[in-house]
């Protein structure tokens, strides 16, 4: 911290030294070492909790003018999210585990894929190859969640052809 202090290393190293004490800030209170550590853990999983999604003006011009080439860029919005996760004010401050359902589109489990079952069409799904459904999947939320952060899962892992889960949560 000396190191870097602006005192010291002059007005460039104050970036890293703010960097530096707020890691020594989480790192000494035990509620938000649990956190980071919670998130660290998600992260390793693959499950990605990202800054908060943007206020759009929700008029129809506006949304055909400007939000469409902005949304990516910024995050997705209510319209472009796969599931809304709703919680209350005190779930999102001490944080917790929900199941959710998450749109599954895949191979079918019946025929592997192939859409026949010894040379007929397969029944499950068909003819078609593939399913969709929905699956459950274990969500941590971590305390202090805001309302409008987006979580990302990656659902590659349970066999679907999008690689992606887009959860915009709402505190309410």
């Amino acid at each position: 911290a000396k190191k870097y202090h602006p005192d010291k290393a002059g007005p460039e190293a104050k970036d890293q030294f703010q960097d530096l004490q707020e890691a020594y800030e989480v790192l000494s209170n035990p509620d938000k070492r649990s956190s980071y550590d919670r998130m660290l853990r998600d992260k390793e999983r693959g499950i990605h909790f990202g800054r908060k999604a943007p206020i759009y003006d929700s008029s129809p011009w506006y949304r055909a003018n400007f939000r469409r080439p902005f949304s990516r860029r910024y995050g997705p919005s209510r319209a472009h999210a796969d599931l809304i996760l709703i919680l209350s004010q005190e779930e999102a401050q001490e944080g917790r585990s929900v199941e959710v359902d998450i749109p599954y589109y895949g191979p079918c489990p019946h025929c592997g894929g192939s859409g026949e079952v010894w040379f007929f069409p397969c029944m499950a799904c068909f003819g078609e190859g593939l399913v969709r459904e929905r699956r459950r999947v274990r969500l941590d939320i971590p305390a202090g969640i805001e309302d409008g952060s987006v979580v990302e899962i990656p659902i590659q892992t349970i066999g679907s052809i999008k690689r992606l889960i887009t959860i915009l949560i709402e505190v309410r």
